[in-house]
C-alpha cells in the first residue's frame, strides 16, 4: 500500500535514520553509544532535504522531535550533538 504524501517517514539503518514528511526526506547521520541503546544524532548532518533544498529552522525542530518520538517508540535514547 503507498504511503499518503502527508504521512512521515522513519526507518533506522546502520548508521543513518531516513526521517522526514510530504514527500521530503533525509538521512541523519547518528552513532550508537557503547551500550548499543543510545544514539548520538550528528545535528550537522541536517542540513538538506534529499531534494537539495536547505532545511528550515522550523523544520528542523519538526525533525528532531519527530526523532525523538520514533526512537522513544523502540525504546532507543536519543541525544544530539
Amino acid at each position: 500500500m503507498a504511503k499518503s504524501p502527508r504521512s512521515s517517514i522513519f526507518e533506522i539503518g546502520p548508521s543513518h535514520i531516513r526521517t522526514g514528511w510530504a514527500g521530503r526526506g533525509v538521512s541523519v547521520a547518528f552513532r550508537r553509544e557503547d551500550d548499543g541503546a543510545t544514539f548520538v544524532i550528528d545535528l550537522d548532518s541536517i542540513e538538506e532535504w534529499e531534494t537539495g533544498e536547505a532545511i528550515e529552522m522550523a523544520e528542523l525542530q519538526r525533525l528532531l522531535e519527530l526523532i525523538e518520538r520514533e526512537c522513544d517508540r523502540f525504546g532507543v535514547e536519543v541525544e544530539f550533538e
